[in-house]
This record gives C-alpha cells, structure tokens and sequence, in this order.
C-alpha cells in the first residue's frame, strides 16, 4: 500500500462520518431558523469532505473520485438549499414593504410557499445522495 493510504483512508472516513452525523442532527430539528442553520452546517461538512476525498484522489484513486463527485452533488442540494433559506428570507421583507404600501403580498406568499417545497425536496434528494456515501464496514475505530 503506498505511503499514507491509511491516514487517508482515517481522513476520509472521518469527515464522511462527520457529515453523515450533521446531516442526522439537520433531519431531526423542526422547522425553523435552528433547522435551516443545521442543514447548512451540513452543507460545509459535505464540502469539506469533498475537499478530504479530492485530496485523497491520488493515492486512493477512483474510490476518492467517485466519493468527491457525491459529496459535491450532496454540497450543491444543500448549497441549493440554503440559496432558498436566504430567498425566502428576501421575500418575507418584501412582503411586509409591501403591506406597509397598501399593497397585496400574495405572490410573496406563493414565492415563499414554493421555495419551503423545495427547501424540502433538497433534503429528500440529499437523503438518497447521502444512502450512496455508506462506507463498507469500518476496519477498526476512527481517531
């Protein structure tokens, strides 16, 4: 095995680990800012993992660059994601300028309404891209 396959592999498996734990935590907070806060959190750790298994390409090869590749769609769904947390976000101000002035915030309402679906389609999609990153079984602990 060439030099420093392991402490990939631990690198690897670590940040994997990590990412997998705050993509849980995110499934797990209600709905609201904290919940928007955790999936962006997961977000970065998706990000830094891909940063993990790119730098790991040349020593670990396909396996890395196909992990790199699933953590960058899983970033992307996320990154996707927190655009629309910052949309809607946009939207709620607008819509209460816009009573201020006497006029309708409906189609605010209606804008924010779609960006909540697909705040929650990324998540299901993120969901199938994250089934595709289980690792095999661990050889031995993580340090």
């Amino acid at each position: 095995a060439p030099r420093g396959r392991p402490v990939l592999e631990r690198a690897l498996r670590r940040e994997r680990e990590r990412c997998a734990g705050l993509l849980a935590t995110a499934r797990g907070v209600p709905a609201g800012p904290e919940r928007d806060a955790a999936w962006h959190r997961a977000r970065r750790a998706a990000k830094r993992a891909r940063y993990a298994a790119e730098t790991a390409e040349p020593v670990l090869g396909s396996a890395a660059r196909d992990e790199a590749a699933r953590f960058r769609r899983l970033q992307d769904l996320l990154g996707d994601r927190q655009d629309g947390v910052l949309a809607r976000e946009a939207l709620l101000e607008l819509a209460e300028e816009a009573e201020a002035a006497g006029e309708s915030a409906f189609t605010h309402g209606v804008l924010h309404g779609r960006e909540t679906a697909r705040a929650r389609e990324a998540e299901r999609a993120a969901g199938a891209v994250e089934e595709a990153l289980d690792p095999p079984p661990a050889r031995g602990p993580v340090r």
